[in-house]
């Protein structure tokens, strides 16, 4: 039982230390059709991969709205959840990193 109960644990701390990280120390906001592939980066759970596909993308077409960004491989609806509080269709990007 006691080999149960540790390896119960183990696990446990493997998938939370898996799991993304939504925390953000970001504030202001990102224009998704005119932010660099940096300033795009810096949006909690994007990265660089990420962020240069949607710089491909909308190579393509402009973003109409926020939901164009479902297009992106590994952005789904939880993840454009998260982010869109950060997100402009137009205006300047004004994203910058919180000190903590």
């Amino acid at each position: 039982m006691k080999k149960l109960i540790t390896s119960f644990f183990i696990c446990l701390f493997l998938i939370t230390s898996a799991a993304p990280s939504f925390a953000t120390n970001v504030s202001g906001v990102v224009n998704i059709n005119t932010a660099t592939q940096e300033e795009l980066a810096r949006l909690p759970g994007i990265g660089d991969t990420k962020a240069q596909a949607i710089v491909d993308l909308r190579t393509t077409k402009a973003f109409t709205k926020k939901e164009d960004l479902l297009l992106v491989k590994g952005i789904g609806e939880k993840v454009l959840a998260k982010i869109s509080p950060y997100l402009t269709l137009d205006g300047k990007t004004t994203i910058q990193e919180q000190e903590e």
